[in-house]
């Protein structure tokens, strides 16, 4: 896999389940595209501060619920990113 970068093309997802044990069986629809570091923070910025409904895909990788925030970290130079 390419290193991904704030500028790589993404896209972001969000569960269509209410709840996080829902999610298996629910399905992702797309809300956004655009550069990795965007995607990242619009996931972040959910207003109830759940990241389990979301999923960012990136350079053949996908980012799910507490592996968004290792991966701002891992984009801001704190660290690696964990894609699970």
């Amino acid at each position: 896999m390419a290193e991904l970068d704030e500028t790589t093309p993404a896209t972001l997802y969000r569960s269509r389940a209410e709840w996080p044990d829902q999610r298996a069986g629910a399905a992702m629809e797309a809300i956004g595209s655009g550069p990795l570091a965007k995607m990242v923070r619009l996931a972040l910025g959910d207003p109830d501060g759940e990241l389990w409904p979301y999923r960012v895909s990136a350079g053949g990788e996908v980012f799910e619920g507490v592996a968004i925030r290792a991966l701002d970290k891992k984009l801001r130079g704190a660290g690696p990113a964990s894609t699970r």
